[in-house]
Parts: structure tokens; C-alpha cells; sequence
């Protein structure tokens, strides 16, 4: 026998329909995915406690040496770890401020063969050439109040970007009024010439009002094939990414919302090609450490992972290259700000069924 629907019917079903799209729409970029998973990590450097290791960036010669290079707030200096096995190797530079000095080192950055070090103590960038850790001057020292984290890409030739968060405060180091935050990114350009060092200041941004405003900013990531720029928003009430464009305007976007729970931190990028790949969000806590991953032009959420033993992250590193015993590249996070932590690319990928054959 032929039921035959009414015409109301219908289209209450219709109706329905219709708002169970829109929930899931809107429900893209929050916690839908449902594989949260604790992996454990591949090896954990030695414990430094009086170090207070901050950030850790990667650096090949492509042949025979791989470092894992961190910087350590507490003792004004550099650790170099062997990023195959988590042996510790050196130390580099000391406190003070002359070249190959520091004070309170914080966000670090590798690019072709040049070591970019953050300095929120001495206001400016010091650049250096890997692996000599020859110094090759400054930048920003005019512009930088209180800087902490760092982006870099390399252009048309051998012409670099630089975007340094800046999270300077008022004189009792509180956050500033909305009004005052339009310099929270300071954008560089620079060029490496036969060991000179060039560099110009080209803008500072930072909304006012808004979502886009930055109220206490420290990590940053850029994404130049899709014009965008991630800035980590640290304040707790807030707990998001924002995402800008190159040009420091900010996109409306942000992302995380509802899925942080802690603190934004670390932020890292898995390409897969120009479009496609995987955002990695650090979720910083002292009790419930997370990583989330996110599509790199879609935002939807894809699920987490955290480390058996990895806690209170700051700074993290993603490599896409055979490093070692990681044949499908490997993931650095700090853990506690007393090592770091190094997890296979291929578990994390495997566990959330993502690719992990994409290559740089």
C-alpha cells in the first residue's frame, strides 16, 4: 500500500531537516570530532629545571646533523638536543647583551639555515647563521617593548617576513585598554647579504575592538600560501586562535572556541600541499595538557591527542621530514618547561586517522 505524506508534514520535515544542517554547520570548529586520544611519547630529553625551556624550532644541514635547538629563559642561553634521540649536545650563548647574548630568550624560529631568537629582556631579534651560530645583528630594537613570539616566511628570493608578537603592558605590566592594543604585532622584512644583515620595520597591528582584539599574545604562526596568520590568545577568559591576514587584518575568524580549556599556546602547521593539511593547537594546563588539530583552510575540528607523560606546553615544533627513527616526521613539544617531548608523526596521523605521507 503507497503512503502518501501530507503537505504539512512534508514540510515540517523539510523545516527540520534544515536546522539540524545548521547545527552541524555551526558546530564545525567545536569539540564534534571524537577522538581524543593519549599517545606516548617517542622519547623525553633529560629534566633541566633551572633551565625553564620555553620554545624548540628544528635544523637540518640536510645530510648529517639534526638539531632541536630550545631556549631557556631562566639561564639566558640556547640547548641543542640531537632530534633523532633527545640527547643533549650544548649549550649556546649567555646572558647580556651583546651578540650571541641573551636575555630571557623566548620565541625561536628556523628558516633556511638562519636561527631567529626572540629576546623580551633586550626588546629585539637576534638572527644567527646555523650551524655556527654565527651572530648577524638585530632586529627591532626601535620598535619591541616586550616581545615573545615569533613567525617567519621566505618570500620572492631570498627576501624573509617576520611578524613578533608584542606583549607589552601598562606600567604595573597589566594589559592595556582595548584602545592600546593596535601594536600587539610588530611586521618585519629582511634580507641576508654576505653576512649582513638588513632589515626594516614595515607595520605594527592589532585590532581595538572586537573579536579580533589581542589582549595577551605570545605564539604565532604564518601560512603564507593561504594569506593568513594565527595569533594565540593567552588570556583565560578568552581561550581562542585569531586568524589575520599577512597584512594584519583581522579575518572575523577565530578558532577554538569551545574546545580550548585552558590556555591557547604552541601552534604549528602540517602541510599537504598548498590548500591542505592540519593545524596543531596547544591547549597549555598543568593537569590536562592537549593538542588539537584543526583543517588548515576549513578549521573544522579533527580531534586531539596528549602525551602520557607531557604537560603545561609552551612552545611546540612540527617537522615533516625522516628525522632519525621518525620516517614520517616527528612533533616537539615542551614539556613543563623542563624538556621536550617528541612524539611520531605517524602515531599521531595513525591514532586520528589523518595522512601522514604528505611531505613538505
Amino acid at each position: 500500500m503507497r503512503i502518501t505524506t501530507p503537505p504539512i508534514v512534508f514540510l515540517l520535515l523539510l523545516v527540520l531537516l534544515a536546522i539540524g544542517c545548521v547545527e552541524q554547520k555551526s558546530g564545525d570548529t567545536k569539540r564534534t570530532a571524537t577522538k581524543n586520544v593519549t599517545l606516548s611519547e617517542s622519547f623525553v630529553t633529560d629534566t633541566t629545571r633551572a633551565e625553564n625551556i620555553d620554545s624548540p624550532a628544528y635544523w637540518t644541514d640536510g645530510k648529517t646533523i639534526h638539531w632541536v635547538i630550545a631556549t631557556a629563559k631562566a639561564t639566558d642561553r640556547l640547548m641543542v638536543y640531537d632530534a633523532g634521540t633527545g640527547a643533549f649536545l650544548k649549550h649556546v650563548g649567555t646572558k647580556g647583551n651583546a651578540p650571541r647574548q641573551f636575555r630571557y630568550p623566548n620565541g625561536v624560529a628556523v628558516v633556511d639555515d638562519f636561527l631567529i631568537i626572540v629576546e623580551r629582556d633586550n626588546h629585539r631579534v637576534q638572527l644567527f647563521h646555523l650551524p655556527e651560530f654565527t651572530p648577524l645583528g638585530f632586529i627591532g630594537a626601535d620598535e619591541l617593548r616586550r616581545p615573545y613570539g615569533v613567525a617567519v616566511f621566505r618570500g620572492n628570493g631570498f627576501f624573509y617576513t617576520l611578524y613578533v608578537t608584542d606583549n607589552y603592558g601598562t606600567d604595573g605590566e597589566s594589559v592595556p585598554p582595548d584602545s592600546l592594543l593596535g601594536e600587539r604585532v610588530k611586521q618585519y622584512s629582511f634580507t641576508v647579504a654576505a653576512g649582513r644583515l638588513q632589515s626594516k620595520f614595515v607595520r605594527a597591528f592589532g585590532e581595538v575592538t572586537g573579536g579580533g582584539v589581542l589582549r595577551d599574545v605570545e605564539s604565532i604562526y604564518v601560512d603564507p600560501e593561504n594569506n593568513t596568520l594565527l595569533i594565540a590568545e593567552e588570556d583565560a577568559r578568552i581561550r581562542n586562535v585569531k586568524v589575520y591576514t599577512l597584512d594584519g587584518n583581522f579575518t572575523g575568524k577565530t578558532i577554538g572556541d569551545g574546545v580550548i580549556e585552558h590556555e591557547a599556546e604552541g601552534i604549528a602547521l602540517y602541510r599537504c600541499n598548498d590548500t591542505e593539511g592540519y593545524w596543531v593547537l596547544t591547549d597549555q594546563s598543568m593537569s590536562a595538557n592537549r593538542f588539537h588539530l584543526y583543517g588548515r583552510t576549513t578549521f573544522t575540528y579533527l580531534g586531539s591527542f596528549a602525551g602520557k607523560v607531557t604537560l603545561n606546553t609552551d612552545g611546540i615544533w612540527l617537522v615533516q621530514q625522516p628525522v632519525g627513527s621518525f620516517e614520517q616526521g616527528v612533533f616537539y613539544a615542551v614539556h613543563n618547561d623542563q624538556a621536550v617531548a617528541a612524539f611520531s608523526w605517524q602515531s599521531i596521523a595513525d591514532s586520528l586517522s589523518l595522512r601522514h605521507d604528505c611531505g613538505r
